[in-house]
């Protein structure tokens, strides 16, 4: 296996499109700005070099996200993509903004099947799922896909030979999107983006690209979080507070939404469909305690019981095995206020 270490990602995809006869790009399911944007501009840098002897297609498992319609300028969608992604060994297939098998939905057997198999990633991923690829180029302390596939494309190409202003403009919100308007943002992110900005004249304020990402809840998101608000056990240690709750999708946005709301550990499952337990902590007990979702929570989980999943330092998801969902849910929940417990915080129940 190659990693981001010894090889850079766009000399390693130069090297291998060379012996390949068709490319795939397998984004998350229901991609996000970040994931779509990613495989967007790895595509158009293909094409561009590539097009002529190589086929090149999307693989989308679930979709994607339907907000991304109201943000992005309809040209955008116009790629190619196949929902039987014929893989034989002589092709390229990319993973990209995959930190695990649970997160490719219907495709996870690309995992196990034929081809050159490479990862673009930006989540805390494990060498299990590592050891899965011929290439590997994960950089967890980066704020987002987008970034890593960046980082090596300036260093090849001037961007305005490839992208347009509504293409550059999608890099600038999926940039914005991952770093939480700039406050999970490093200096070169900040740095990069004010290159993008200088470069292509966009003299229009970030507040711009805010005001055209937010958008209000529909019904039943709104209906999700006041669900899941009203189904809230509290626990407290200290001046920390802990939530626990159950809805059946929208994790993501309860999660926020508690956290906003003063909550330091948010854990939202679901238990019906398949059983999924979704973990943020909020700023303030990041920076006093540096417990890790990923590592020192999801890992753990997925150590003693199974189960797949992944995330950052401060939010991860994990969906467990069938009969786990059933019979030991309860146990899986207890034991997360274990390693919590491990970690210092003795949370008890309000």
């Amino acid at each position: 296996m190659i990693n981001n270490e010894k090889l850079d990602l766009i000399e390693y995809l130069d090297n291998v499109v060379r012996d390949v006869d068709r490319i795939f790009i397998v984004l998350h399911r229901r991609a996000d700005l970040d994931s779509y944007v990613s495989g967007y501009v790895l595509w158009k840098y293909l094409r561009r070099l590539y097009n002529k002897h190589v086929n090149i297609k999307f693989v989308f498992p679930d979709g994607i996200s339907q907000s991304m319609s109201d943000i992005l300028s309809p040209k955008l969608f116009e790629v190619p993509s196949v929902e039987d992604p014929d893989i034989t060994d002589s092709s390229l297939v990319m993973f990209v903004d995959v930190g695990g098998p649970g997160v490719l939905a219907e495709y996870s057997g690309l995992l196990e099947g034929s081809g050159i198999k490479v990862l673009i990633d930006h989540h805390t991923v494990s060498d299990m799922f590592k050891g899965k690829f011929d290439a590997v180029f994960v950089d967890s302390e980066a704020s987002s896909a987008v970034e890593i596939i960046l980082g090596s494309l300036l260093k090849r190409i001037e961007l305005e030979e490839l992208l347009d202003k509504d293409e550059v403009e999608a890099v600038v919100m999926a940039l914005l999107a991952e770093t939480r308007f700039l406050q999970l943002a490093r200096w070169d992110t900040l740095e990069l983006l004010a290159n993008i900005l200088r470069r292509y004249h966009l003299d229009t304020r970030l507040s711009h690209f805010m005001s055209r990402m937010r958008k209000d809840m529909d019904i039943s998101e709104k209906l999700a979080v006041l669900k899941a608000f009203q189904r809230l056990t509290i626990y407290r240690c200290g001046s920390h507070i802990l939530a626990v709750t159950n809805i059946g999708a929208f994790h993501s946005t309860v999660s926020s939404k508690l956290i906003s709301s003063g909550v330091d550990v948010a854990i939202v499952y679901s238990s019906e469909d398949n059983c999924k337990i979704h973990i943020r902590i909020s700023d303030q007990l990041y920076e006093k305690t540096k417990i890790d979702v990923v590592k020192d929570i999801i890992s753990v989980i997925k150590a003693e019981i199974g189960g797949s999943g992944g995330g950052h330092a401060q939010i991860g998801s994990i969906e467990l095995p069938t009969e786990i969902c059933s019979s030991e849910l309860n146990k899986v929940l207890l034991r997360i206020l274990g390693l919590l417990r491990e970690k210092g915080l003795e949370f008890t129940r309000v």
